[in-house]
């Protein structure tokens, strides 16, 4: 169950994050979703189906969290530094959410690369592994994604942005 955890963990880890924007509570489904798999994975009879029995397991434990927390709002919590001003906490928050709002505009498959590599900071081939893509469209993927992500911030902050993306 280790190598699978391991193997998987990124790839649940951004799906819920993705669906749910925060975190902390992608963290939590992610562990909940393992425990799932280890009492039911006697059930999967082939393991040729493992990935999309994972995923049918995530989008349940998903749909759940939201339904539990459909009466509060979900905030992604930001790692600001203690010694910022009122003003520059107010310019990152802005600037937090006008790139995870181009994120989510992203293509599904850019948006999972992006995440996996930037966020994950996974090895490219670590990200072929998981997504079954081969290392080319990987790398295609993230210039491509990397350019829409620039353009996006650009046209929303009206700047030159997004040279350190990648």
């Amino acid at each position: 169950m280790g190598r699978l955890y391991d193997r998987y963990a990124p790839l649940v880890r951004m799906i819920c994050f993705d669906e749910t924007g925060d975190i902390h509570l992608a963290w939590d489904l992610v562990q909940e979703v393992f425990v799932v798999c280890m009492q039911d994975l006697s059930a999967l009879r082939t393991v040729e189906r493992f990935q999309a029995w994972l995923t049918g397991i995530v989008r349940r434990k998903i749909i759940d969290a939201i339904r539990k927390n459909s009466r509060r709002s979900v905030v992604y919590e930001n790692n600001i530094h203690p010694q910022t001003t009122t003003s520059d906490r107010t310019m990152e928050q802005e600037l937090i959410a006008k790139l995870r709002e181009s994120i989510a505009q992203l293509p599904e498959s850019e948006r999972l690369v992006i995440q996996l590599f930037h966020l994950e900071e996974l090895p490219v081939l670590e990200i072929v592994e998981l997504t079954g893509m081969p290392p080319s469209t990987v790398y295609v993927t993230l210039v491509r994604a990397t350019d829409r992500l620039r353009r996006a911030l650009r046209s929303k902050l009206g700047t030159e942005v997004g040279h350190e993306l990648y």
